[in-house]
């Protein structure tokens, strides 16, 4: 499937602003008999999240948190500090000397290789691995009209 020029494997149940998807997140806390993957882009633009900061916290539900680290790191009790504390991510262009407190590691203070777009450290729990994360090629007459970036 494609979402707003995403590609997307799997089912999805709704798509919409926080506002639009309050039942969709209060439903997703009780319904504890499937398990959960809620994508929020722009987290660090979301001042307040109750369902989201609880659905962190659940066994049922995870969450995928896309935001700017400058603007992650100059907020104090973000909702997103429930998230960052699981110490699993994906730190893409990241800058070495600060970004890896977000998810409590210490990255190299240099690598070998520069730090592209795509490039950056996959963290689980206190380990951080250089990765590169592919893009596919564009399609070439995309239904919708949309299109997806050209990796360099």
């Amino acid at each position: 499937d494609r979402l707003g020029g995403h590609l997307v494997q799997g089912h999805v149940d709704a798509v919409g602003t926080m506002a639009q998807l309050r039942d969709v997140l209060e439903f997703a806390e009780r319904d504890q008999d499937r398990r959960w993957t809620l994508v929020v882009d722009g987290a660090d633009a979301i001042v307040e999240a109750p369902g989201l900061e609880r659905l962190a916290r659940s066994g049922h539900c995870r969450l995928v948190v896309g935001g700017r680290s400058d603007r992650l790191h100059g907020v104090f009790g973000h909702w997103t500090r429930s998230v960052r504390a699981g110490g699993v991510g994906l730190l893409l262009q990241p800058r070495l000397d600060i970004d890896g407190e977000l998810l409590g590691v210490r990255l190299p203070r240099t690598v070998a290789t520069p730090l592209r777009p795509g490039r950056g450290f996959l963290v689980d729990r206190g380990s951080a691995a250089l990765v590169q994360v592919g893009c596919p090629e564009p399609d070439p007459d995309p239904a919708d009209g949309s299109t997806l970036p050209t990796p360099e």
